[in-house]
């Protein structure tokens, strides 16, 4: 098996790590980031379908790939519209982001393919509000001990992984010519994932504690 190939399995699977520790507080996640246990469910499924399409049936795997990108978009951005009380600015994004993606589907030819591929739109809508988020933990200091914050964790994930991965598509533009550095370019965005998942199940793992700490 290609080293690319074996890391981009073991990133995926990474993503036991937190759907262990969602399925176990299933029912005790509270409202602000219970909607992540439908994403990290969505996930393996968006994976194995992907795999399924490339490796299986020799099929190109990229609609199954800005679906779930979509996706987790929509519940990242919900996720962390429940922080703030002005909710206006968050449903123009979503808006906004819906557009995008309907022109990409309707007429693909007039996006530019670094904006779809990059999913670059809402990568930078969600790289900036992760910074609002600890722009605004920081500022308020409702506890002590702000590493004990699920949602701290979460917004760690989206910016390490959002911003890694629009690295990555930017990079890719200048190593057209390598094929060989580009093949171990394209292997970042498993390990951000494997990051993301890391971060998602310390997020996950914080609340457990809170939630046994407040019986």
């Amino acid at each position: 098996m290609q080293i690319p190939w074996l890391i981009a399995y073991v990133c995926s699977l990474s993503v036991l790590l937190p759907l262990v520790l969602a399925t176990i507080q299933w029912r005790k996640l509270p409202i602000e980031i219970s909607p992540l246990r439908w994403l990290l469910v969505i996930a393996p499924i968006a994976d194995i379908s992907m795999l399924t399409l490339s490796r299986v049936f020799k099929a190109r795997n990229l609609m199954v790939g800005d679906i779930f990108m979509f996706i987790q978009f929509s519940i990242l951005l919900y996720i962390f519209s429940r922080q703030f009380s002005r909710k206006v600015p968050f449903i123009i994004f979503y808006a906004g982001v819906v557009i995008f993606y309907i022109v990409c589907f309707v007429w693909p030819d007039s996006v530019p393919p670094l904006l779809i591929g990059s999913s670059a739109v809402d990568g930078l809508i969600l790289i900036g509000i992760s910074i609002a988020i600890f722009y605004k933990l920081l500022s308020e200091l409702k506890v002590m001990h702000i590493h004990r914050l699920p949602i701290l964790w979460i917004a760690f994930a989206t910016l390490f992984y959002y911003s890694g991965s629009l690295f990555v598509f930017l990079s890719s533009n200048y190593l057209e010519g390598d094929r060989e550095a580009l093949s171990y370019l394209w292997m970042v965005p498993n390990v951000l994932n494997l990051i993301k998942n890391v971060l998602f199940a310390i997020a996950l793992w914080q609340n457990y504690k809170l939630v046994k700490s407040s019986i």
